[in-house]
């Protein structure tokens, strides 16, 4: 346990010089984890030595840093306007989370709970804030799982088969119309 606070709080002290953008390319995560999963229980330092810190980075960055920075930037406009909506896009896996997605479910968790705050202190501001967390979406990044949860009777999702981006955006249009 000791180790795993040790990480993060090393993390936590660097944070804000931390990039916004992620430096990894698609497929550098996958390379530099281990091609097969333990077969024994591991203790925290392996397991932390296979969440590389620029996996754990990236996905901070991009599902909770990021649009908590470009929040931060947007208030001034968004508290001048008439009507101002943000509409975050976080996961199912922030509430049930996949197995093997610590990073992703701990970032879009985190997401959902800045989304919750955000729209507690802004809305004296007139700013709606509110969250989209769809499950399974059929998008590039999906595509190897897609297939799999279709012969599987696709469980995870409640209609029992993939989201699609139209389906998404036309959710966030609606939260960001005035009708929303």
């Amino acid at each position: 346990g000791a180790e795993v606070i040790e990480w993060i709080a090393r993390y936590m002290e660097t944070v804000e010089e931390q990039p916004v953008r992620s430096p990894l390319a698609p497929g550098d995560v996958r390379a530099a984890l281990p091609a097969h999963p333990p077969q024994r229980p591991e203790p925290w330092a392996e397991v932390l030595a296979d969440i590389d810190r620029a996996y754990f980075d990236g996905l901070i960055g991009l599902n909770l840093w990021a649009p908590l920075r470009l929040c931060q930037l947007a208030h001034p406009h968004l508290a001048a306007a008439d009507s101002a909506a943000v509409v975050m896009i976080g996961s199912v896996d922030a509430v049930r989370p996949s197995a093997g997605g610590v990073v992703y479910g701990a970032s879009k968790a985190g997401l959902a709970a800045a989304t919750v705050a955000l729209s507690k202190e802004w809305g004296r501001d007139g700013i709606r804030v509110t969250q989209v967390d769809p499950g399974i979406v059929d998008t590039p990044m999906a595509s190897e799982v897609v297939p799999q949860l279709e012969a599987a009777g696709f469980g995870v999702n409640v209609v029992r088969r993939a989201g699609t981006g139209d389906e998404i955006a036309g959710l966030v249009h609606y939260l960001v119309s005035p009708l929303g």
